[in-house]
């Protein structure tokens, strides 16, 4: 029956989404830098974050992912000012960016 169809195609596409994000994870997990998500919001919320971002600023990703740190705590002050205009003029543009700045590392 068609009911019988539409469950089937779900249930095909759910097991294809769930494989889809474990080769993402375990791509993620495996480059040696950070890789992550976040929203376009004033703290950046991640969404995403791999463990490797515990050497690049000695804070562990749960701090970041739980919303008790922000990168945005951590950015250079000389820099800080230029990444939000970036960031912004890239969004409303709808092109891509790059980004190169420095953060105060967890040890200073």
């Amino acid at each position: 029956t068609e009911e019988v169809k539409e469950e089937t195609e779900r249930e095909r596409a759910e097991r294809q989404l769930a494989e889809s994000e474990q080769k993402f994870r375990t791509l993620a997990e495996n480059i040696p830098g950070v890789i992550y998500l976040c929203r376009n919001d004033a703290s950046y919320t991640m969404l995403y974050l791999n463990d490797h971002v515990q050497e690049l600023t000695g804070y562990p990703a749960e701090r970041f992912l739980s919303g008790q740190m922000s990168f945005v705590q951590l950015y250079h002050p000389d820099d800080a000012g230029d990444i939000f205009r970036l960031v912004d003029e890239a969004l409303e543009a709808k092109r891509r960016f790059h980004l190169e700045y420095r953060i105060v590392h967890r040890d200073g």
